[in-house]
């Protein structure tokens, strides 16, 4: 079932709404977007890993939300585990999963 929710471009309009949020936030110095920049990859990388499979990898759907990845540098996820999925799916959707699915949902879910 949310592979159906997601297919659909206006269900991830939260990404974008969450992209101008943050760089509203951004313009002001005292303010920490670190969270929010966080979430924004953890909601692309399940968006993502929600959708691929061996038949849709090429899916358009799922190279938008690939190339919104690096759409923050890496180097300000504090998160390791996170910015490690981030640079693993980007080379290789397959191994970002996995490594997503063993090492940060986990930690998501506990």
């Amino acid at each position: 079932m949310p592979v159906n929710v997601l297919k659909h471009k206006e269900k991830l309009t939260g990404l974008k709404v969450l992209e101008k949020a943050i760089d509203l936030l951004s313009q002001d110095s005292s303010i920490d977007t670190s969270v929010l920049k966080n979430y924004h990859i953890q909601l692309t990388l399940s968006s993502l890993f929600l959708l691929v499979n061996s038949e849709n990898v090429n899916d358009p759907l799922i190279a938008e939300l690939k190339n919104k990845l690096p759409y923050y540098s890496m180097t300000e996820h504090k998160d390791k585990n996170l910015r490690k999925s981030c640079v693993i799916t980007l080379k290789n959707i397959g191994l970002g999963k996995f490594y997503w699915d063993i090492f940060y949902k986990k930690e998501v879910t506990e």
